[in-house]
């Protein structure tokens, strides 16, 4: 064999190898898939097709702080009101719910949480939306849900109390999300859940007391400054509840006053910001 024959041949073989290759290497290339949403925060840019229900959004969190004028408030502090009564607050429960959140044109922002509630009539099982959460603590957090929005958030607007149909869902079925509670937490108002509550002792008189709210006060709090929400970011949205605000021109001697006077005082006492 000459050498221009065996150069031939070589051709002949590397022709043959490559075109092997080339109809093998495609057949073990597994394309990967990932989350091709880029509102969430895993998306994946190097993703070659969608994966099933594999996407997770930026959580939303609300920062509660209590205080009285600008100091920081805490559980069994004595508060004094504009009418000279002197109290300890020593329990409080305050239900939040229909959180939502808008942006400069005042649209709410989709959230996208719900979770399953069993019925007390029937048994059968409903969405409720999962934008909701109590207020024990005077300082803490909790999440309400999640979002795919990136932008500007200019607003933030929610009611105390919960939606009428929660009072025919069943506490003792309920799965443990929420913060619904059952009767022994003192929240039910003739069978039906009290909008807030309030242990309070008052120091004038030597006396210890329930205080309830009950019905549907909504808030709306616009921010003083705008709050950028980066894409795929998780959204923390301060708010701080002024005691001293929320008990004005309350006279604890006329029970009758009690809950009208604490109703008018909530738009003012809940607002939004640090």
């Amino acid at each position: 064999m000459n050498w221009k024959e065996k150069k031939d041949k070589d051709y002949i073989i590397h022709g043959f190898w490559i075109m092997l290759l080339s109809l093998l290497l495609p057949s073990c290339y597994q394309p990967r898939l990932g989350c091709l949403d880029p509102q969430s925060a895993n998306y994946d840019v190097l993703a070659d097709g969608p994966c099933d229900q594999c996407c997770t959004y930026p959580r939303i969190t609300i920062e509660v702080q209590h205080r009285i004028g600008t100091l920081l408030y805490t559980l069994s502090d004595t508060i004094n009101n504009n009418l000279g009564e002197r109290f300890l607050v020593l329990d409080q429960k305050i239900y939040l719910s229909d959180i939502q959140i808008s942006n400069p044109l005042g649209i709410p922002i989709p959230l996208r949480d719900s979770v399953a509630f069993v019925r007390a009539v029937d048994g059968s099982r409903v969405n409720a939306a999962h934008q909701f959460n109590m207020v024990r603590q005077t300082q803490g957090s909790f999440d309400i849900s999640t979002t795919g929005y990136s932008g500007l958030v200019t607003g933030l607007s929610m009611q105390v109390g919960l939606p009428e149909n929660f009072n025919e869902f069943s506490t003792n079925m309920l799965p443990p999300l929420g913060n619904i509670i059952s009767t022994v937490e003192n929240m039910r108002i003739d069978n039906r859940l009290a909008s807030a509550y309030w242990r309070i002792s008052d120091l004038n008189r030597q006396d210890t007391f329930n205080v309830y709210l009950s019905g549907i006060t909504p808030l709306i709090m616009p921010f003083t400054s705008a709050l950028e929400n980066l894409r795929g970011r998780p959204l923390r949205l301060p708010i701080r509840l002024q005691m001293d605000v929320l008990f004005r021109n309350v006279d604890w001697s006329d029970p009758s006053t009690w809950e009208s006077s604490i109703r008018d005082n909530l738009p003012s006492a809940i607002v939004a910001g640090n």
